[in-house]
């Protein structure tokens, strides 16, 4: 039994706590025992439905004990899991499913006519595992077999670390998906190191917040396993409004929560009411990825949940965390971003530094080497060429994230590669202008991109949200000690939200349709 290997994890935690709580919700509570039994018998299902080692298995269903036995499946087949979003739109589903020539999906019978354009499978009662056919056009079901078919499944042997783990897929510059392939060994080293980094043990309570199409998906997933903690869905209902969140993580007795900020911090209105949630909850972590810290709102929550640490973990998917910071109180009392830390002990990290200039600190893009690297992006050989350089024999993903080094030899991200943009050939960070409006407005969500009306100039806009609704004189007085001229938006809009995908971040193409239709 491999220890470099995700299925591990569980029989692992099932030898040594069969009758701990493995899984909770409303509904009750399923065992390791019950858990490792549930994903032996459906990986049966999987081999008889011809999934073997390498394939790769679909997996589209809501968060809950069904979706973690089916990923366990997929992986005590060595095949590779690849989640589906359950509402997914079904262009971008069956695109995934070509992509992956998945060898089965397993989904409900109302997902799966919806993905085929076949009401016949809408009245098939519950989870269904459907064979697919591998390398024709088009996607087809040779076979399905109901979820909860008996199944004599064979001993968990043979698990090999060298496979694939899963795929993610993130949205692609060309407009169709793109697969994120890693290991069993990328896997497992974020997963051991994340266990261990929070002092993970079987009496903690783990939320599944991201979907499983996010790879923080992974920690709550796999990190839970390690340590033979207990998994609980948190519904994503519950995460439109941050005190709706933090209240149905305090309900759910989780000790440990790793998610987006903006969960927690993005709305000043009800702001204490969460807080308040988080404070009188067991939490004894706080964990922050994906996205930018308000650091105003961040000073807010530690002062109001003060004895809970609070850390910031950074990395793109194809390198999973690759940097870590616990928050200090130096770090709140400096303006400017959060650090996002030190190496995580499996990362090497390097920075191509761009030629020096202005007074500013010395910036450049971070590269990740170690075992967290993609593989590869699934059948994209250019991208995987243009994206992972070999630097003194060395392999190292280029992040396209921007950093420099503070004082304290602690890296600080300043903003992304595709978020920098050239006005008038001066070149701009959009993040440097959001954090500003931030910093001086702290109750204020704001989201910048540039727009390209037709037949003018670029120009850069601003959408914000506050109540009262926001001045947009007021807030370029406000920031106009920190952002010179040619960075100040041209136009700043009122909007009742921001756009936001499943992940809970900015849906930037959404608002930039939202803000073209507002322009004069």
């Amino acid at each position: 039994m491999s220890p470099r290997h995700l299925a591990s994890h569980l029989l692992a935690a099932a030898e040594a706590h069969p009758d701990r709580p493995a899984y909770r919700d409303a509904a009750g509570t399923c065992t390791y025992a019950e858990y490792r039994d549930e994903g032996l018998r459906v990986a049966a299902l999987l081999a008889a439905a011809g999934v073997g080692a390498g394939d790769r298995v679909a997996i589209a269903l809501p968060k809950g004990f069904p979706l973690y036995v089916a990923i366990h499946a997929a992986l005590f087949c060595n095949a590779a899991y690849v989640p589906v979003d359950y509402t997914t739109p079904v262009e971008r589903g069956r695109a995934i499913l070509a992509d992956a020539d998945a060898a089965a999906l397993v989904t409900t019978g109302r997902s799966l006519a919806r993905l085929l354009d076949d009401e016949s499978f809408a009245a098939a009662d519950g989870v269904l595992v459907a064979a697919l056919r591998r390398g024709g056009e088009g996607i087809a079901v040779v076979a399905t077999v109901p979820w909860d078919a008996p199944a004599d499944p064979p001993p968990a042997a043979g698990l090999d670390p060298a496979a694939d783990a899963y795929v993610l897929y993130t949205s692609g510059s060309t407009g169709t998906p793109k697969g994120v392939v890693q290991s069993q060994r990328s896997a497992t080293a974020f997963a051991a190191w994340a266990a261990e980094a929070l002092a993970l043990v079987p009496d903690d309570v783990v939320p599944q917040v991201a979907s499983a199409t996010f790879d923080l998906s992974v920690f709550d997933i796999f990190a839970a396993t390690r340590a033979a903690a207990c998994l609980t869905p948190i519904h994503e209902r519950t995460m439109m409004a941050p005190v709706n969140f933090c209240r149905a993580v305090a309900a759910a007795g989780a000790t440990v929560v790793y998610c987006v900020p903006s969960l927690v911090l993005r709305e000043a209105k009800g702001r204490d009411l969460a807080f308040a949630a988080l404070r009188d909850s067991p939490l004894r972590h706080i964990v922050f990825a994906g996205e930018p810290i308000d650091k105003p709102a961040l000073r807010r929550l530690r002062q109001e949940v003060p004895d809970v640490p609070v850390h910031n973990w950074f990395g793109p998917t194809e390198t999973n965390v690759c940097a870590h910071h616990t928050i200090t109180a130096d770090d709140l009392a400096e303006d400017g971003p959060v650090p996002i830390g030190r190496p995580c002990p499996y990362a090497a990290l390097d920075i191509a530094w761009d030629p020096p200039g202005g007074d500013g600190p010395r910036t450049g893009e971070l590269l990740v080497a170690g075992d967290t690297v993609l593989t590869a992006y699934r059948n994209r050989p250019d991208d995987t060429a243009a994206r992972i350089v070999a630097i003194g024999g060395v392999r190292r993903y280029r992040t396209g994230d921007y950093v420099f080094e503070n004082g304290r030899g602690e890296l600080v991200f300043i903003g992304r590669r595709d978020r920098q943009v050239k006005v008038q050939g001066r070149r701009i960070q959009l993040d440097e202008i959001e954090a500003a409006f931030r910093r001086h407005l702290p109750a204020l969500e704001v989201a910048c991109l540039l727009l390209r009306p037709d037949g003018a100039a670029p120009l850069i806009a601003a959408a914000v949200v506050g109540e009262p609704v926001p001045d947009p004189e007021a807030i370029r007085a406000a920031a106009a000690d920190s952002l010179p001229l040619y960075m100040m938006p041209e136009r700043i809009v009122p909007v009742a939200a921001l756009p936001r995908n499943a992940r809970g971040k900015v849906d930037y193409p959404r608002l930039a349709a939202l803000l073209a239709g507002a322009m004069p």
